[in-house]
């Protein structure tokens, strides 16, 4: 009884962890609409995409508070040896976007509010690359394959970030979904190897903000 408890104690996990990741898209819209609806100034001054990404902020820091090195916030492990290969990998979706972006046929994040890259992504690392990235190391412990030395909480995680972008279908960008459906996951399993690699999620939030600050001005 007790061995089937266990096994079954992942799954259960795995299902929490889809539950947080749509929460903090219901939560904060939902504080927003109630903040709206009661006229609040700030929420007002602020808009409603900039206000929902600035409490998706502080539920990611609430979750992290208690620990925020053991999450990530930090410089990294012996970055002496790594950093020029944890910098060739940061480049490469900062030039793929940059090359690829200006020239797509629907750009949605064009002219989109200062949330969309100063507040947006790091919420998300936080809440992904830190929190949830953590915790699915724990409950999903082990190696993707013998012969390849990156973690399997990694593709996870990168699963996770790529189910949160779904609800970007009500913004009406169509068939775009797909395609940002594909790049994130891509995205964040090569971030979730720095992740790895270097013990820190602030080399992927300096990515992830560049991204989306080229998307947001192209």
């Amino acid at each position: 009884m007790v061995k089937d408890e266990i096994k079954r104690q992942p799954i259960g996990f795995l299902s929490l962890a889809f539950v947080l990741v749509f929460s903090t898209h219901a939560l904060p819209a939902w504080l927003v609409g109630m903040a709206k609806y009661f006229q609040w100034p700030l929420v007002k001054a602020l808009g409603t995409t900039n206000s929902e990404q600035l409490l998706f902020l502080v539920i990611a820091l609430a979750l992290i508070a208690h620990d925020p090195a053991g999450y990530g916030l930090r410089l990294g492990d012996d970055m002496r040896r790594k950093w020029l290969v944890v910098l060739g990998i940061c480049v490469v979706p900062i030039l793929l976007t940059a090359v690829v972006y200006p020239f797509l046929p629907t750009k949605p994040f064009s002219g989109g509010p200062i949330a969309v890259w100063l507040i947006s992504p790091p919420a998300q690392d936080l809440f992904f690359a830190g929190f949830l990235y953590r915790w699915f190391s724990v409950h999903f412990p082990g190696a993707i394959a013998n012969s390849f030395n990156a973690n399997r909480y990694i593709l996870l995680t990168a699963a996770c970030f790529s189910i949160w972008h779904i609800p970007g279908i009500a913004y009406g960008i169509g068939s775009f979904i797909w395609f940002q459906l594909a790049y994130t996951f891509t995205g964040a399993c090569l971030m979730g190897i720095i992740r790895q690699w270097t013990g820190s999620i602030l080399y992927i939030m300096v990515v992830h903000m560049s991204v989306n600050c080229i998307a947001t001005y192209s």
